[in-house]
Formats: structure tokens, sequence, C-alpha cells
């Protein structure tokens, strides 16, 4: 595939107009200012008016709660867990978790997220799902305290289950380890995901700090904040990736720097569900690399990727009272590069010879996109989901110009509405 005369967020993420971009074997083989000659049966792109850029990596995620979606409106995070969300997922099967999966990823393929991170239940049918979107994944089981023995309890036996399919973990669904949270968790499970993670070397995904309340009920429980005690129990020796991170004291931020840890800011979630918002001047200050995530459809409400992105750049500026902060460069690399690093996937993320084509053509000929002034600040500040025209994981085409090419999207919405009203029934 060649792409002719497209304008790209170059690795640097600045704007670079007039390039050529070759695409082979599933990488980027070259990128040229220069006219790039098309091999035997090459599929040229005409590039005009065409933004290519690499693709959005969300790096929090629980992808079955697409059938979840406006459950528990106006609840406070606890009261909108236990009486909307629990019972409702007591009664999903592994069925319905495939098929709201489903439905998350067209939503996610068609706002340019090309891989992403998600912690949710029966993992093996998610995995199955995402294995035929061709998107990119990290997996896991969101573990809690339970009256088993750790090494009996169904989410441990479902990652290693997991793990066994997958291989060597290196492929496009990954594997990693998850802890629910610290309020959810007892020792006993902290140090039992700390030590499964460790002789497996997986990362450990959970949520630290969501609100005020779990923060201090951690102090309360164990006289130390909820990131501090995972620490404690070894969780910190493994890479980490800390969805929300609202609640962060100054001794957190030093833990985080010192350990590979990366908070994962959900803003549109944390806004939802009044939770706060997290300081994100502060984990820069600390040099924490960062990351973004959607969080559950049944918190945001949807997975859309340019809205977040929105979000973080206007509530930044009002909260900081700072037009300055943010800029789109910093915010577009924690969306990218930074979310695939999250994920070990250090080949991936930028538009960069030699790097996977996981990769979103933009569509500028568009009303609010013109003028072309400032195309990274399009991105953050003007740019819809609609104005996708392609997303391509390891040079597969897995949607353009309004076609999914390996998610049946009539079938999938269908199925998801008569899921729905089956585990409605059963409630």
């Amino acid at each position: 595939m060649l792409f002719k005369s497209v304008t790209i967020l170059n690795e640097h993420f600045d704007i670079e107009k007039d390039v050529d971009v070759r695409i082979e074997d599933g990488k980027i083989k070259e990128i040229s200012k220069d006219r790039l000659e098309p091999y035997d049966a090459t599929r040229i792109i005409d590039g005009k008016h065409r933004l290519l850029i690499p693709g959005f990596a969300n790096v929090h995620c629980h992808v079955p709660m697409t059938l979840l979606r406006g459950r528990g409106e106006g609840l406070d995070l606890w009261t909108w867990l236990t009486t909307a969300i629990f019972p409702f997922e007591a009664k999903m099967t592994a069925d319905d978790m495939k098929i709201g999966t489903r439905l998350g990823l067209l939503e996610m393929i068609r706002s340019g997220i090309t891989t992403f991170t998600d912690m949710y239940l029966n993992i093996g049918a998610i995995a199955e799902a995402v294995a035929e979107s061709k998107l990119r994944a990290n997996l896991c089981f969101g573990l809690s305290a339970g009256e088993e023995p750790f090494d009996q309890r169904r989410g441990v036996k479902e990652t290693l289950d997991l793990l066994k399919t997958v291989g060597t973990n290196q492929g496009r669904v990954k594997v990693d380890l998850g802890l629910h949270a610290e309020y959810t968790s007892d020792e006993e499970t902290v140090r039992g995901v700390a030590a499964l993670a460790k002789e497996h070397q997986l990362i450990v995904h959970t949520h630290i700090s969501e609100t005020k309340n779990e923060h201090q009920g951690s102090i309360e429980r164990h006289g130390m904040t909820p990131l501090a005690w995972l620490n404690h129990c070894g969780i910190l020796e493994n890479p980490v990736i800390a969805a929300h991170c609202v609640y962060v004291t100054a001794e957190d931020l030093k833990l985080m720097a010192e350990k590979d840890v990366t908070p994962v800011h959900c803003i549109s979630s944390n806004l939802k569900l009044g939770s706060g918002v997290a300081d994100i001047g502060a984990w820069q200050k600390a040099g924490i690399p960062y990351a973004i995530g959607t969080d559950g459809a049944a918190s945001n409400n949807n997975l859309n990727f340019f809205e977040e992105l929105h979000l973080v750049s206007l509530v930044h500026k009002g909260v900081t009272k700072d037009p300055t902060f943010l800029q789109p460069k910093e915010l577009l690399a924690a969306a990218t590069m930074r979310g695939y690093a999250s994920q070990k996937r250090t080949n991936a993320g930028l538009i960069k010879e030699g790097y996977d084509a996981d990769l979103v053509l933009i569509d500028l000929d568009k009303p609010h996109l013109v003028p072309e002034n400032d195309l990274a600040s399009h991105l953050c500040h003007s740019a819809q989901a609609e104005d996708v025209c392609m997303t391509m994981v390891g040079g597969d085409i897995l949607y353009e110009d309004g076609t999914f090419t390996t998610l049946d999207e009539e079938k999938i919405l269908a199925e998801a509405r008569q899921a729905t009203k089956e585990i409605l029934a059963r409630i």
C-alpha cells in the first residue's frame, strides 16, 4: 500500500505535509518527501486533504460494559456499582460479554483506536471477539477478594488459560493480570497477584484512588494510600497500569516515578461520576509518563477517543487557568506512543520507519477542519470520530469509508439489543 502526498503526524508529533508512506508486510516501510514508486499490485491511496496519524491507545476500558450504557445515571461510584452495575453483570453470560465486546470494538475502531487495555470477566470470550476484529488488546480479569484459595479462583484460571492460548504473549492479543482495586481486595489476593505477575512477567492493571472515599478508606484500613499499600504487598515490583489516580499524594507520585507505573487519565468517567479531576500537571512535574483511557461505556458513556482528547485539553486549561498547558504534541504523545509503551508494545504508536502500521486516516475535507492552520490542534479540539476514513492495524484495514471489514455491524447491533433485553429479564 502506498499513501501518496499525504499529510502526516510525524514521529516528533509535528505536522508534515506532502509525504509518501509505503506500507509493506504490516510495517511502515518508507517515509519520504520524494515521490515513491509503487511496486506491482500496490494499492495507491491519494492523500489529498487527508491526515495520517498513529492509532490511538485506549489504556483503560471495560469493553463489554457497552451493554450497560445508560444504567444507573446520576449515582456516585459506590451506589452506581452496587445497585446498577454488579447486579446486571452477575446475569451476563460469556456470550453476552462477547456481544458487548463486539459492540465496543465497532465504536473504538470507528474513532481511530487501534489498541486497548481492558479489565473484565470471561476474558477468553473477549479475546475471541478481539481476534476476529484484528485489533490489538491487553486483556485481564479483574481479580478481587474471594473465599477460595488464590490459585483456585476463577480469574486466576482464566488468566492462565488465556496465557496458554496466546503463547508467547507478544501478539495482537496479550494477557495482563488484573487486580480490581484496593477496596475490593484482601492481602492474600494482592500478594497473590504480585507473585503471579512476577512469575509470568505480566503487567498488572488496577484502579487507584479513583474517589476521595476510596483513597481515605485505604488510609483508615491500612494506614497507607491505595498505591502505598499495593506497593507494600509487592504489586509495584511489576509494571503497573493504574487507572484514574485522581487522589494521589506527593509520596505516591515519588513511588510512581521510581517504579514502572503508568497512570491512566479517564476524564469523561471521572467527571460523569463526580470523582474529580486528576492533577496531570503533577504527574508531568514528577516525570511520570501517563496515558489516556475512556473507561467503560457505562460511565462515559461512549468510547470516542476524540472526545477524551477534547475534554482533557479544555478541562485542564480551565482548571489551571493556563491556556498554554497541555500543548497538542504532549497530549497526542500520551494518546498514542505512551499508550502503546504502557502495554509493552515498543514498536508501534508512531509514524516511523520499521514500526507497525497501526494507522488512522483522517478526512480533512470537512467544514470543522478547514482551514488547516494547526492540524495537531484540530485533532484535539475539532476532529470527530466521523472524520476517520480508515483504521489500520498491522497493515490490515479494519474500517474504510463507513464499512467494517472484519466485523458485521448490522448483526452486532441487533445482537446487542437482544442480549440486553434477555439480561434485564434475568435480573
